[in-house]
């Protein structure tokens, strides 16, 4: 004997009915904390993304943290500055600024270099900075503590905002005296210390604890230590 179906078919027909004007009501405007990700920079998307990792010492993780900056954040230097430095790099460890890094580099040397948390320059000693932009500084020094030579300069530095741009660096504008800014130290048997400060250009009011400092100990031009806040 044949079971009826009309209840049946009528009970299936409701529910998908249901369920539609459920979906419908979940467009953009009602669903509330859901928006799409920022666009990310040609310069970022050029870099592979790195997994997470922790350097001993270090709070921060390393290069793929840029994922979470909304727009705002992610565009805080010019893609038209001048880096002098390392470029970008996913896989280097980052401490925190303050924290010393110890680099053995190929050439059998033993560095240890520490860099402090970027600050704005508020009043720039010669030189302004471009039309919405300002200077931000960061000291650094190193010690040779094993090897024959090192040379410990600005071009050893890149700094660089979430969106893996660049900031220019500016160590000869004159924004601050020029007997502050490190230009370059040759580190020997002798001379075992080298400090100084960076000037780079950022975007006014970026947030300064986005910005990541990469350093690099060899001609190469690879990094081999970054601090982030």
């Amino acid at each position: 004997m044949r079971r009826p179906t009309t209840g049946y078919r009528l009970a299936t027909c409701a529910a998908v009915l249901t369920v539609a004007g459920s979906l419908a009501a979940c467009g953009p405007e009602s669903a509330p904390g859901v928006q799409a990700p920022p666009a990310v920079s040609a310069t970022a998307s050029s870099s592979a993304s790195g997994g997470s990792s922790t350097s001993g010492g270090g709070s921060s993780s390393s290069g793929g943290s840029s994922s979470g900056a909304t727009g705002a954040d992610a565009g805080q230097c010019s893609a038209a500055g001048t880096n002098y430095g390392p470029q970008y790099s996913t896989t280097v460890a980052l401490k925190s600024f303050g924290t010393a890094a110890t680099i053995n580099d190929q050439y059998d040397r033993k560095i240890e270099v520490s860099a402090q948390a970027p600050r704005v320059v508020s009043s720039p000693a010669e030189r302004a900075p471009d039309d919405g932009y300002e200077y931000v500084a960061i000291d650094v020094r190193a010690s040779l503590l094993k090897g024959s030579s090192f040379y410990f300069s600005y071009i050893s530095f890149s700094l660089f905002d979430p969106a893996r741009t660049a900031c220019a660096a500016k160590s000869f504008s004159n924004v601050i005296p020029s007997s502050q800014q490190l230009n370059g130290v040759s580190m020997s048997d002798t001379v075992k210390e080298g400090s100084g400060t960076l000037i780079f250009q950022v975007k006014a009011g970026s947030d300064l604890k986005q910005l990541t400092l990469l350093f690099s100990s060899t001609s190469s031009g690879a990094a081999t230590a970054g601090w982030k806040s």
